[in-house]
């Protein structure tokens, strides 16, 4: 009986430190990983939008030389918390998600500390 308890004993201890190595190992890949996923925004006046429809229509305005209009619209979206600005400097983390729609790339993103993401240029992060 006492043989049995001793070798439950080290099995438990066994499986103990294997799967302390095993999670340490896993732990010190993700933290790697998480730090390639953290950026800055790269320069002032930058934007995001939490749906890529936002950003098209803004975009559309853009190009049409109809600035009123993306100014209009622009501070509407940040009034209902649907589009935000960014400063440069800013710390973002991806989030994995990426679109790109012509010379269009765009990554979302979201700030340090906060759970909602954006859509952003993809030229707008360092």
């Amino acid at each position: 009986m006492a043989r049995t308890v001793k070798n439950m004993y080290w099995k438990s201890l066994l499986v103990l430190v294997v799967s302390t190595l095993v999670l340490g190992t896993f732990m010190t890949g993700i933290e790697g990983h998480a730090q390639s996923l953290k950026m800055k925004i790269s320069n002032d006046n930058e934007w995001g939008c939490t749906d890529i429809g936002y950003i098209h229509a803004l975009l559309t305005y853009t190009l049409q030389g109809d600035h009123e209009a993306f100014d209009k619209a622009f501070e509407a979206m940040v009034r209902a918390d649907v589009c935000t600005d960014f400063k440069r400097g800013e710390e973002v983390f991806l989030t994995g998600e990426t679109s790109s729609s012509g010379p269009l790339e765009l990554q979302k993103v979201r700030r340090k500390g906060e759970f909602k993401a954006y859509w952003s240029f993809s030229g707008n992060l360092k």
